[in-house]
C-alpha cells in the first residue's frame, strides 16, 4: 500500500496524545495558510502557552507541540 500523505506528531510535552489532537487539529482546521498555501502555520500559540510548530515535508506534515511555562515578571 502506497500512501500519499501523512502526519508526524512530536510531542514533547506531558500531555496525552488525545490533548496534542486537539491543538492539533485547531491548526489544520485553520487550513494551509503559509508559503502560498502550501503549509499550515508555521506556529501557533494558543493562550494556555501551548505551542504547534508545524513543517511540511515531502509526503507528510510534521507537527512539535510543547507547553511552555509561564515566565516569573
Amino acid at each position: 500500500m502506497e500512501y500519499k500523505e501523512s502526519i508526524i506528531i512530536r510531542n514533547a510535552s506531558d500531555m496525552l496524545m488525545t490533548e496534542c489532537m486537539l491543538y492539533i487539529t485547531s491548526v489544520i482546521q485553520q487550513g494551509r495558510i503559509s508559503d502560498d498555501g502550501k503549509s499550515y502555520c508555521f506556529a501557533t500559540r494558543f493562550s494556555d502557552n501551548v505551542i504547534v510548530v508545524a513543517t511540511r515535508r515531502k509526503c507528510s506534515d510534521v507537527f512539535a507541540i510543547w507547553k511552555e511555562e509561564p515566565k516569573c515578571e
